[in-house]
């Protein structure tokens, strides 16, 4: 199934698999006395000390992503603290494409989220957000470059062209 998003996606099954993808099924109803199922991806959200804070599922068939029950929002993909570039994505399939193109990358749940989480990933390192081409991605990055520009050694924001709507549609 792992091959199956990455081809959905336009990533490589490495980097879902570096995004700790997992699966899960959950009970929808009933049909005809039968349990109806709904079979999703899940990804762990980290908070700012690494730690799993939630999870974040994705169906197996269609878009619509919601969090586990009792989750708390956070990172997608603990990193260890070092130097180098941390590209700092909106989404896990955004996260997932800066992984399939070789940077070392962690993503929110939504633009603007998880500020403080994020700068406690990013200190001392350089950081490039990237943002969505909507009003969303614009207003998020910025929020998010006032928390980095704290404690990260630089930090340069980029978005995609504009016929993109984000990193994963350029990629592709």
């Amino acid at each position: 199934r792992v091959g199956h998003l990455a081809d959905r996606l336009g990533v490589t099954p490495q980097s879902l698999r570096d995004l700790g993808i997992g699966g899960d099924v959950l009970p929808v109803g009933e049909d005809n006395n039968r349990p109806r199922v709904s079979p999703n991806y899940t990804f762990p959200m980290y908070d700012a000390d690494g730690a799993i804070c939630g999870i974040r599922k994705r169906p197996f068939h269609g878009n619509r992503k919601f969090c586990m029950k009792g989750s708390k929002l956070g990172v997608f993909r603990r990193v260890t603290p070092g130097a180098g570039l941390l590209l700092i994505c909106e989404g896990e399939s955004d996260t997932a494409a800066a992984l399939s193109l070789g940077f070392d990358a962690i993503g929110v749940p939504g633009a603007g989220n998880c500020a403080s989480i994020v700068a406690a990933h990013a200190r001392g390192r350089d950081v490039v957000p990237v943002a969505d081409n909507d009003e969303a991605g614009t207003i998020g990055i910025e929020k998010l470059s006032v928390k980095l520009r704290k404690g990260a050694a630089s930090l340069r924001r980029i978005a995609p062209p504009a016929q993109h709507k984000d990193l994963r549609d350029w990629l592709q």
